[in-house]
């Protein structure tokens, strides 16, 4: 597979739970689920998950497929953990695949 740059593609509003989401192409035919929840300051959901720590008073929380892959403290770092992960995902594919 040739190396394609990421590109996260969000949809324009949030969801419910006030998570930010969109896909990213990992392969031929093959994407992955990003949710993006923003701190408490900045969020914008209208109601909150059950049983949940989210949203995080100070840290963005970063989801690929409905798995927790980190909190970073910056909108900047958001893409950084993104682009980690994805790059794992094309290198060695993604779990549910096998």
């Amino acid at each position: 597979m040739k190396d394609n740059p990421m590109s996260v593609i969000f949809k324009n509003d949030n969801d419910g739970f006030g998570f930010k989401y969109g896909f990213v192409d990992i392969g031929e035919d093959s994407q992955v689920r990003i949710d993006v929840m923003p701190p408490e300051p900045i969020w914008r959901g209208t109601m909150r998950l059950a049983d949940s720590k989210l949203p995080d008073p100070r840290l963005w929380a970063v989801f690929v497929d409905g798995e927790e892959i980190g909190r970073v403290a910056t909108e900047a770092e958001v893409k950084t953990l993104i682009t980690a992960k994805v790059d794992g995902l094309r290198k060695f594919g993604n779990a549910r695949d096998r």
